[in-house]
């Protein structure tokens, strides 16, 4: 959208989430009028989920922007967001109560997915990424790797200095900017669903983006020992087991020098064509 200020209401607008649009809105999510092209979905299915919907392999394949975030702020973050979705304060819920149920519905579903991802990140359909690589210096390097998954070459400096602007923590959380890119739209329509009284005082935890979001390690802070030792495990039995990493920041080093020598080697053979 050549980098114009968002003028979207809210982020279902324009990148519709495929679970639960059907549900939500009574028709298929394809179905969803959408501003960009390509069309951009987003969805916390599993790699499984999505080759079964087609959606990796054959006609219908798509491209994937992978992002794993660190199981411990993945947990702290559902534990403020999710509850608030159906009206419910999670003050009021137990944060152990909350990652125990987690264990059963998440752990594994993630880390497999994350390990299938791993498997196909040379696809050059598949982009996988860190949730800290959109943090920090050299994100611009993120910019351009997206462009390029989309098709989008020779991207200019000008470009990705204003994707970088508009997609910082402060810019997005700002009073101007957070309900765009909140969880509003989806709790009022469950709100009204479900026949719940829809609570205000609830919209500051229904921000992706929220004022009081936004903090990696604030897992490992807030998790029990024995939880964050229970997640340890879990990545042993299936990270480590399937692709030999000890834990994400060993998984994170391989790849930065992995695409190192990739930008190298790149680099090298445009020279050599010139």
């Amino acid at each position: 959208m050549g980098g114009a200020p968002p003028d979207f209401f809210w982020q279902e607008d324009v990148v519709p989430w495929v679970e639960i649009y059907p549900d939500l809105f009574e028709a298929p999510v394809y179905t969803h009028p959408q501003p960009a092209s390509p069309r951009i979905f987003r969805s916390a299915a599993s790699y499984s989920d999505l080759s079964n919907a087609g959606l990796l392999d054959g006609e219908g394949k798509a491209r994937v922007i992978y992002v794993y975030r660190d199981l411990t702020d993945v947990y702290y973050s559902l534990f403020i967001f999710f509850p608030a979705l159906f009206q419910v304060d999670s003050m009021s819920i137990h944060l152990e109560d909350f990652a125990w149920c987690a264990k059963i519905l998440l752990a594994d579903h993630y880390l497999w997915t994350l390990v299938y991802f791993w498997k196909r990140r040379h696809d050059p359909d598949v982009l996988v990424l860190f949730y800290d690589e959109l943090y920090g210096d050299g994100n611009e390097c993120v910019v351009q790797r997206i462009g390029h998954l989309l098709g989008l070459h020779n991207i200019s400096a000008d470009l990705v200095d204003k994707v970088l602007a508009q997609t910082t923590h402060h810019t997005m959380s700002s009073d101007e900017h957070w309900d765009r890119f909140s969880g509003m739209s989806v709790a009022i329509i469950l709100a009204e669903r479900l026949n719940l009284i829809y609570r205000y005082e609830l919209e500051p935890y229904l921000g992706k983006v929220s004022k009081i979001g936004g903090k990696q390690g604030i897992g490992w802070r807030m998790l029990s020992e024995q939880t964050v030792q229970m997640l340890q495990q879990r990545w042993h039995a299936i990270v480590t087991r399937e692709l030999g990493f000890k834990n994400l920041e060993e998984m994170q080093r391989f790849r930065a020098a992995e695409l190192a020598i990739l930008r190298s080697s790149s680099m090298s053979h445009g020279q050599n064509n010139r």
